[in-house]
């Protein structure tokens, strides 16, 4: 719920390595796509994607390839419409969050290794509001990545779970 929350007041949400995908344009508390009509029948926050920008950083070229089959002619919605398979229609596998992805006008891929993509697009960011980073990765295959994954695991301690929880309830609970 409190992710849905997030959502919900979000403009741009960046998912990565599918982490969120069926959370984010399939998932349960999602009502622009249809799903989340069940959460709100229950009574539990729900979010819409309308109007919202949701960039997804992917290894599958494929996802771009369905991206511009919908962008090109809506082939994946009329795919579904139909009751034909995406696959035969486009000539592309799919997974099953990519249909979602595909077909939302706010959608962007990002075709690329998320350890080379997050820091480049974390620096531009950062540029563009005027944020000065005190520490920004490097891809782990690097020798620097490596010596940072290791420095990492020498230095960075286990969460505490009541902490995190105690600062979760700052989030307030409330229906979109």
């Amino acid at each position: 719920m409190r992710l849905s929350e997030m959502i919900a007041e979000a403009d741009v949400i960046i998912e990565s390595a599918i982490v969120l995908s069926q959370e984010i344009h399939d998932g349960p508390f999602e009502v622009y796509t249809g799903h989340g009509i069940w959460a709100t029948w229950d009574g539990y926050p729900t979010y819409s994607l309308a109007g919202k920008t949701l960039v997804r950083i992917d290894l599958d070229p494929h996802l771009r390839k369905a991206w511009e089959f919908e962008r090109q002619g809506q082939a994946v919605q009329e795919a579904i419409d139909q009751g034909l398979p995406k696959t035969k229609v486009t000539g592309i596998p799919f997974r099953m969050e990519m249909s979602g992805f595909a077909r939302l006008e706010g959608s962007l891929p990002v075709i690329g290794d998320i350890g080379i993509i997050w820091p480049v697009l974390a620096c531009r960011v950062a540029q563009a509001l005027g944020i000065e980073l005190d520490f920004i990765s490097h891809p782990q295959q690097t020798p620097e990545g490596k010596a940072m994954r290791e420095w990492i695991v020498e230095n960075v301690q286990p969460i505490d779970r009541v902490a995190l929880l105690q600062a979760t309830r700052k989030f307030k609970r409330r229906s979109v």
